[in-house]
């Protein structure tokens, strides 16, 4: 251990610290907070279909290029939940344009997904 320069100190510590972030997001955004049984089975099962979570979040982020946050991201995804997966993918990338007429967000209101949970706001940026 003494042996280790301080970049190696630095690059050890920032890798810690990136873990340390991703477990916080999961705790926000993901409702691992509360656990649903003591047994250790049950507990690593809740965090193996958190992390399955986390990781589908990121794929579909990079496999649609979408420019949602993760969390923005989620909360479609569970509108969609039990919808077509085309549905999602058309919601995520907007529509495509074919003509060269307004640009876009050119005086457009942001859209307003209602679902029995409340109401979500998709902006445009």
């Amino acid at each position: 251990m003494w042996d280790l320069s301080a970049e190696d100190i630095a690059q050890i510590y920032k890798n810690r610290w990136l873990v340390e972030l991703f477990f916080k997001w999961i705790k926000q955004h993901l409702s691992t907070v509360h656990v649903h049984s003591y047994k250790p089975q049950a507990i690593w099962n809740q965090l193996f279909l958190v992390l399955i979570t986390a990781l589908l979040v990121q794929e579909v982020k990079a496999s649609f290029g979408t420019k949602h946050t993760p969390w923005q991201l989620l909360k479609v995804m569970r509108v969609y939940l039990y919808r077509p997966w085309s549905s999602l993918e058309q919601e995520v990338q907007g529509p495509r344009r074919a003509s060269k007429g307004k640009p876009p967000g050119a005086g457009q209101k942001p859209k307003i997904l209602r679902t029995t949970v409340g109401e979500l706001r998709l902006s445009k940026k």
